[in-house]
């Protein structure tokens, strides 16, 4: 029976080491997306435009290395998509801006705190697809292009099991968008939250 007891024991601490792992090697990630966006026009900058959106999706890929005390560096890639949809008209134009999706190259600078919880923080650099429309008397027209910027933000991640984590991160990014006018520009402020999961491997 010691022996029995014994052999569960040590199948149980090998099974908790197994699960409870330090971030390393790669994962792949999918997330329910909320977007808030704040519009400035160039031309109407003292109004501020702002817009939710609670439909968007994340996913993404990372592969995480050990650095030092705890400390691990993930860089990855990821596509969110945003759908915010905002009309900034204003008394001198009828106005709408649309973020479609975001291609963005980052990294995750982390810390493991415990065997079941990371923090970290985000820097990356961002494609920002998005649509302008302007219309103003006679003159009507759309753009449809990418805004590259930086992006910056913040998370954290907890372990269920062995190979899947529960993730909750925060990104912030700042963006001047061209639009049909080459005089009007589209000062923007699109902040993100993210909960979902990732898949180890």
């Amino acid at each position: 029976m010691k022996k029995f007891l014994i052999l569960i024991s040590s199948i149980l601490s090998l099974t908790a080491s197994m699960a409870l792992a330090k971030t390393e090697g790669s994962s792949v990630g999918v997330a329910f997306l909320k977007s808030q966006v704040t519009h400035q026009n160039s031309w109407a900058p003292s109004t501020n435009y702002r817009d939710d959106s609670f439909g968007g999706v994340s996913l993404n890929y990372k592969h995480a290395v050990q650095v030092a005390n705890g400390f691990y560096l993930a860089p990855g890639v990821s596509y969110d998509r945003i759908g915010t949809k905002t009309d900034t008209t204003s008394s001198l134009a009828s106005d709408k801006v649309e973020l479609n999706n975001r291609f963005s190259a980052r990294a995750d600078i982390g810390y493991d705190v415990n065997d079941t919880l990371a923090v970290y923080g985000v820097v990356g650099y961002s494609a920002l697809g998005y649509e302008t429309y302007n219309h103003s008397g006679d003159y009507s027209q759309k753009k449809n292009t990418y805004n590259y910027t930086p992006l910056l933000g913040a998370g954290f991640k907890t372990a269920i099991c062995k190979h899947l984590d529960l993730t909750l991160e925060y990104t912030r990014q700042h963006a001047n968008l061209n639009t049909s006018d080459p005089y009007q520009k589209v000062k923007t402020q699109l902040q993100t939250y993210a909960l979902g999961l990732a898949y180890n491997f």
